[in-house]
């Protein structure tokens, strides 16, 4: 009785185990999306909220700054380059 009880057990929790595990790929053979959520709409943003005027400064400004640092590499790099010449 014991080992039927521990068998029947394991084909239970077996059973449960596959379920939470397995994929049916029929399901996604079937998927069709809706075409309202394939639309990329545009973010909505708050227009004067100040903290978003603080952070879009703060993208130019960091943008600002890796296109001078990408510029003075590029001449010290060409600089580099002439002088191994």
């Amino acid at each position: 009785m014991t080992r039927r009880a521990k068998w029947e057990n394991w084909q239970k929790t077996q059973a449960m185990f596959y379920k939470k595990t397995s994929t049916n790929y029929k399901k996604w053979d079937m998927y069709e999306s809706n075409s309202e959520d394939s639309e990329e709409k545009e973010p909505i943003v708050p227009k004067d909220d100040p903290t978003f005027k603080a952070m879009e400064q703060d993208f130019e400004n960091r943008a600002k700054e890796r296109r001078v640092a990408r510029a003075l590499a590029e001449s010290l790099k060409e600089k580099g380059n002439h002088c191994m010449k």
